[in-house]
């Protein structure tokens, strides 16, 4: 699957968790959750973060998400901007795309360029349990 359809395929359903979340849509209760990711020892800005609820999805589809900051922290979105993830075990994935220059723009839509088990939540080694309180991930280090 090409970058971009795979960024579309993420990013279209987040918008539409977030339009229906506005609608007035009754979505679980989520809890903050933040964390931070290093590379070879270094913080790792622009790369995705992903929660992939374990024994199935999130209500609506949706998977706790963000990107990292300059200094490689990062604060989940699952339904609202900042608002955590529900309460359950999860599976972290983590990719960062390589800068591309479409038109006259240079983003982040080229090939991952971590290595490709931290892409898939399944073989990544990373987990975590999201409680009902402010959920801190320990320092994820990629390697």
């Amino acid at each position: 699957m090409n970058a971009s359809l795979r960024w579309m395929l993420i990013l279209v359903p987040a918008g539409a968790a977030l339009l229906s979340s506005c609608a007035g849509s009754k979505a679980p209760a989520c809890f903050p959750v933040k964390g931070r990711v290093s590379y070879k020892g270094k913080p790792l800005a622009e790369a995705m973060v992903v929660l992939h609820r374990v024994g199935g999805d999130v209500e609506g589809n949706q998977e706790p998400m963000a990107f990292t900051d300059a200094s490689g922290a990062f604060s989940l979105t699952t339904f609202k901007s900042h608002d955590g993830a529900p309460p359950g075990d999860y599976l972290i994935s983590i990719e960062q795309r390589a800068l591309q220059t479409v038109g006259e723009e240079t983003i982040r839509n080229g090939p991952n360029v971590l290595p490709p088990k931290y892409a898939n939540p399944e073989t990544s080694g990373l987990k975590y349990t999201v409680v009902e309180a402010d959920n801190s991930i320990p320092q994820i280090n990629v390697d």
